[in-house]
């Protein structure tokens, strides 16, 4: 959007575009955080911008007829910018707490995300929050007192989430905002209500079909002689490690170069999505794959970024490139492990309890029972047996064209 100084002027000159986006602002040049906001209606409004517990947020301070000269707005919106610098206050907060009967659905979200989830839930789930704060919370209903909240304005959000953004997305979203709230009850810091029932319980979610995409034979050749043609002998790597060793996408992504040993040929998978360590025993050609992997100085990661001391950060861009090349438009990088278990049960003749303690899997309570009873040499005899299967498939007994890098 435009920068300017903004002026009586400048503020009347500014007018709705049809052909343009929904959200049309022009920013200040004096007080970049500052801007007005123009609507369809023709109806202007001030807004201010900024950062909270790392989140973007933006306030509304109100109808541009509201102020008497623009420089009254730019003195209020420092003021909230000076008040949040110093002492932390969130201005969508401290309104919430001074004009409503409790704090607000976004405040209560943004709350649980920063007091709970950033401390004892994982990165990407409090990533996950925060993206359906802002991708799917409509600013009108994230302004409503939480404990106002319906189970019908629950519905109908739930409904209008899944015609805009897709079925699972409205779905995680209610769940997280049914988890918010339970969070919110169990706290009794004053968020809600004493005895206040949780609006999420009782909608009723959309059904959901599990992917059941397997890698035949043919495309998994196909899909090896892809990963060839990359230039990144990281990226190669990491697809092969993928395939010999069925480990989640962001958990082999992560690991470290310590966590990697060789001689006793395992690997650790540091806080996995179960909350535990795993270990994975590495067969010979996972072995001889990272035997060739070179280390990079000063970065601790197997497959180590651009940036310093980071991992390789988007491993989604290579995939599209593998699997357009493979004639494989459609596969996820999770069909790999799930084709990993396929293989493993139907050519390998290995029980589903086993797999499932290779690849760390968390089912039922009687299920994961049996994962328990897998010792290390079970484990290591499927990883063997994977190895066997893959070379079958690449023509070679040894299954050298599987850690072929060149």
């Amino acid at each position: 959007m435009a920068t300017t100084r903004l002026t009586k002027f400048s503020i009347d000159k500014f007018v709705f575009n049809p052909d343009g986006p929904t959200k049309q602002v022009l920013h200040d040049s004096v007080v970049p955080n500052l801007g007005v906001r123009v609507y369809a209606s023709g109806k202007k409004s001030f807004a201010l911008s900024y950062r909270s517990k790392r989140m973007q947020r933006n306030i509304t301070l109100g109808p541009v007829l509201a102020f008497k000269t623009v420089q009254e707005v730019r003195d209020e919106a420092n003021r909230l910018l000076i008040s949040l610098r110093l002492e932390g206050v969130d201005p969508l907060e401290a309104r919430a707490i001074k004009t409503s009967k409790g704090i607000t659905l976004e405040a209560l979200f943004t709350k649980y995300a920063n007091e709970h989830l950033l401390k004892h839930a994982k990165k990407s789930t409090f990533r996950d929050v925060v993206s359906a704060i802002a991708n799917h919370l409509p600013v009108r209903l994230g302004r409503t007192a939480a404990e106002d909240i319906s189970r019908a304005m629950i519905r109908h959000l739930h409904e209008q989430i899944s015609l805009n953004n897709g079925l699972i997305a409205a779905n995680r979203t209610i769940q997280m905002m049914k988890a918010a709230y339970t969070w919110a009850e169990i706290e009794e810091d004053g968020s809600l209500p004493v005895g206040h029932r949780n609006p999420c319980v009782g909608v009723k979610l959309n059904k959901e079909k599990p992917r059941e995409k397997h890698v035949t034979g043919g495309e998994l050749a196909k899909l090896l002689s892809a990963i060839d043609t990359e230039d990144s002998i990281y990226v190669r790597t990491y697809f092969k490690l993928l395939i010999h060793t069925g480990c989640r996408k962001s958990e082999l992504l992560t690991i470290r170069r310590d966590d990697v040993n060789l001689d006793k040929r395992i690997l650790i998978l540091r806080n996995t999505k179960n909350g535990s360590d795993h270990s994975v025993p590495l067969n010979s050609s996972a072995v001889r794959l990272l035997e060739k992997l070179p280390a990079v100085k000063e970065n601790p990661f197997v497959f180590p970024g651009r940036k310093e001391g980071r991992p390789i950060c988007n491993i989604e861009k290579a995939w599209r490139r593998i699997r357009v090349v493979a004639g494989l438009p459609d596969l996820h990088i999770h069909d790999i492990r799930r084709s990993v278990a396929s293989l493993l049960t139907n050519e390998g003749q290995w029980t589903l309890h086993d797999v499932g303690g290779l690849l760390n899997h968390r089912s039922e309570a009687t299920t994961a029972k049996h994962y328990c009873l897998i010792d290390d040499p079970a484990k290591r005899g499927l990883v063997e047996d994977l190895d066997s299967i893959l070379a079958g498939y690449s023509g070679q007994s040894d299954g050298s064209a599987l850690d072929n890098l060149h």
